[in-house]
Formats: C-alpha cells, sequence, structure tokens
C-alpha cells in the first residue's frame, strides 16, 4: 500500500487576495443603486437599503476574518496532517476539500488543539506553490484511496 508524500504548505493567505470581496461589495451597489433607481425607492428607503448593504458587508468581513485560517504550515507526514501557526506548536488537524477548482482548492481546516482549534478554511492555489501542487493534491486525497 501506499502513502502520499509528506509534504509542507504555507497557508493563511487569500488566493485571490482582496480583489473578490472589492469586486463584490462595488457589484453589489452598483446592484443596490440601479435596483432603486428602477422601482422608484424614496431617499428614506434607500438610506435604508443603503444601510442594510453597509450592515451586511461589515458582518461578513468579520466572519470572513474569524472562519479564515491564520499564517502558518500545513503539513502532512505521510499519515497525518499538522497545522503549526506562525508562532506555535503543531497541532493535529483533519482536512476537507470544500471546493477543488484543479488550479485551485478551498479546504475546511479542522485543527484539534492549540490556540486555533476549531474549524477553518483557506484558499491554495497552484500558483503559490507551483513545485508542491501536485504532492499537495495526492496528500489532500490520500485518505480517499487508502
Amino acid at each position: 500500500m501506499r502513502s502520499a508524500p509528506p509534504v509542507m504548505v504555507p497557508v493563511g493567505g487569500f488566493a485571490i487576495g482582496w480583489r473578490l470581496p472589492v469586486v463584490l461589495a462595488v457589484f453589489s451597489a452598483l446592484l443596490l443603486v440601479w435596483v432603486g433607481w428602477t422601482s422608484g425607492l424614496s431617499i428614506t428607503q434607500g438610506l435604508v437599503a443603503l444601510l442594510i448593504w453597509s450592515l451586511t458587508g461589515w458582518l461578513s468581513w468579520r466572519m470572513e476574518q474569524r472562519e479564515r485560517l491564520p499564517p502558518g504550515e500545513l503539513s502532512w507526514d505521510g499519515q497525518r496532517w499538522q497545522f503549526r501557526a506562525r508562532q506555535g506548536d503543531p497541532a493535529p488537524a483533519r482536512l476537507a476539500v470544500l471546493c477543488d477548482l484543479g488550479p485551485a482548492m478551498l479546504v475546511e481546516v479542522n485543527i484539534q488543539a492549540g490556540q486555533c482549534k476549531g474549524r477553518r478554511c483557506t484558499w491554495l492555489a497552484d500558483s503559490q506553490m507551483p513545485s508542491q501542487w501536485h504532492g499537495w493534491r495526492c496528500a489532500v486525497f490520500a485518505r480517499d484511496i487508502l
């Protein structure tokens, strides 16, 4: 029986960076203005809609900050996953693939001990680690074939 090769991957950065949330915020604001303009909303209704839009944007930003995996490293030793924050000891972890796009992957990391305990998500892309991407994919799906 074969196992996936050991791999160590830096995590914590959002593969698309700050661009996607900004594009979504601008698009939704333009959509809000267009709907208000075409449906003939009053100034008060428009301000309430803008307030609701701002509140939901702020809440989603706060949720993203809380749910994102802090900078560190995920490592696979051939048997198990571990997560080590930049300043901390390694903690056992479990991985689940939420979205696999081929050159990018959204994974949920369930950290079972330490300061980052809990479920967090992170995006990883082959452009972040071109020489390790194949090993990463083998390690992520190693449990599926064993």
